[in-house]
């Protein structure tokens, strides 16, 4: 009795990939490549937050983070690294490895940083766009005792009182609209810096300070309780604010507008195939109900599209507050 030949399995995938086109070696070789690049290095995905555990922008990376783990299929580590108005965790990403291993969770100040500080690195240049993750909306915001009920009241109110409004500071867009705001009010402001947004927010609800242009998210609770006054929407028209009877910043001071952002960023030099496949899983996030819910409970309106896309918006951002920096007299640090 003749036995069978002995089936090679070798052999078989030759025989079977000789029959397939050029192409269609290709395309299996392209959709296989970013997910073996990945897996190819050791650790989980680190996502850099910049800013310390317990702030919008951390609760923001912790959300995204759990969602884009499941799409993964592995790890998503956050890796809080604060310090230096985000510039520290900011190097710490543009000198990593660029395997997709490390990357950042930024936000604007990557666009305000390089017309405030000196720089040994340009987040523009050394950081490449992933994908926009979330815009923030700000409102301006009054001590609940204060007799203004818009904006062009605060004109009035900086006149009458001594020395003019104080403004407070956290560090940031809210830093640079306080300042916008000395301007539109020929001086009659006064910038008062904070070290972050609570404690600004403690002393305009204690009454030491007399405006704030802080996120929906931190003064929500504080509106609504009648603790805050909101003064108006400080965002563009794409805005959609909780309070819809508020009136526009830009509506008085034209091109008035505090803006925030959020996305994730690699080292420059990481494989364009792989920017492409974190950009499908972040944009398959952000279309998550889930996450679209949460963002809206924090006031926060989800991004997504093309790692270019993303780039343009840092990039006109990057040009909104230079110009800023330089009309203020804001000298570099």
């Amino acid at each position: 009795m003749r036995r069978a030949p002995a089936f090679d399995v070798t052999q078989c995938v030759r025989a079977f990939c000789a029959r397939l086109p050029a192409f269609a070696l290709a395309l299996l070789a392209a959709v296989a490549w970013p997910h073996a690049a990945l897996a190819q290095a050791t650790g989980p995905v680190r996502l850099v937050v910049p800013v310390p555990a317990g702030g919008s922008l951390d609760a923001t990376a912790r959300l995204v983070a759990a969602f884009l783990a499941e799409r993964l299929n592995e790890p998503v580590q956050i890796d809080n690294r604060p310090g230096a108005a985000t510039n520290i965790g900011t190097e710490y990403v543009v000198r990593a490895a660029p395997d997709g291993r490390t990357l950042l969770f930024g936000a604007v100040s990557l666009a305000i940083n390089p017309s405030l500080y000196k720089l040994g690195f340009d987040p523009l240049r050394d950081l490449e766009p992933v994908a926009h993750v979330s815009s923030e909306q700000f409102l301006l915001v009054a001590r609940g005792d204060l007799a203004a009920a818009v904006p062009a009241d605060l004109a009035r109110f900086a006149q009458d009182k001594p020395g003019g409004l104080n403004c407070a500071a956290p560090p940031g867009p809210m830093t640079l609209a306080c300042e916008q705001l000395k301007l539109e009010l020929a001086g009659g402001a006064t910038v008062i810096p904070y070290a972050g947004v609570a404690p600004a927010l403690n002393a305009l609800l204690g009454g030491h300070v007399d405006v704030a242009f802080l996120s929906v998210e931190d003064v929500l609770g504080a509106v609504r309780a009648g603790k805050l006054r909101a003064l108006a929407n400080a965002g563009g028209p794409q805005m959609k604010s909780p309070f819809p009877d508020l009136p526009r910043l830009a509506d008085t001071w034209p091109g008035f507008v505090v803006s925030g952002l959020t996305g994730i960023l690699a080292p420059a030099g990481t494989p364009p195939e792989l920017i492409r496949r974190l950009n499908r899983e972040v944009n398959a996030v952000l279309a998550n109900p889930a996450v679209r819910e949460r963002m809206a409970l924090g006031g926060q309106i989800p991004g997504g599209g093309t790692p270019e896309q993303f780039g343009e918006l840092l990039k006109s951002r990057h040009d909104y507050y230079a110009r800023l920096i330089r009309r203020a007299g804001i000298p570099v640090q």
